[in-house]
């Protein structure tokens, strides 16, 4: 469908950009793109490392590396969202820094001879990272204001 391509391309060339707003479809149809096209590219790195024997560590910096290049373009297009509906775009980046918070605690409660409080804290991130996700999900499905707001006039549709 010509229709929701053009969405996603309009994210990849206002992939920065966090001013104004983006209504639903901009947002939605980007994210379905990006589902299978991630998908994609995980599938064809792992399945290449996996030829090639390579370790844990390379497969967990390669699955990040096909990643990388949509993490901007999918943020700006959630500020942009939220903005639409009235809220701060800095939503997106709590989720954003929650997720960190979760890798990197994560990576120090599997090594060995880590404290325990490491795993609790891991999983008390992911329920907090669960239970804000279900909230930003709400927050990216309300409706646009109507008219202009303070982050600028309504989007084309």
């Amino acid at each position: 469908n010509r229709f929701a391509m053009k969405w996603f391309v309009k994210c990849f060339r206002h992939y920065a950009d966090f001013r104004g707003r983006a209504p639903l479809p901009e947002f939605w149809y980007f994210v379905l793109f990006l589902l299978p096209v991630l998908f994609l590219g995980f599938a064809v790195v792992l399945g290449v490392l996996n030829c090639c024997n390579a370790g844990d560590a390379v497969r967990r910096y390669a699955v990040f590396l096909v990643g990388l290049p949509f993490l901007l373009p999918y943020l700006a297009v959630m500020v942009r969202r939220l903005h639409d509906s009235g809220r701060s775009g800095w939503r997106a980046g709590v989720y954003l820094l929650i997720g960190i918070a979760g890798r990197v605690v994560g990576c120090f409660s599997l090594k060995p001879g880590a404290a325990a409080w490491l795993a609790d804290a891991d999983l008390a991130i992911a329920i907090l990272q669960g239970v804000y996700l279900v909230f930003m999900i709400y927050w990216l499905c309300l409706p646009g204001e109507p008219g202009q707001n303070s982050y600028g006039p309504v989007p084309e549709a």
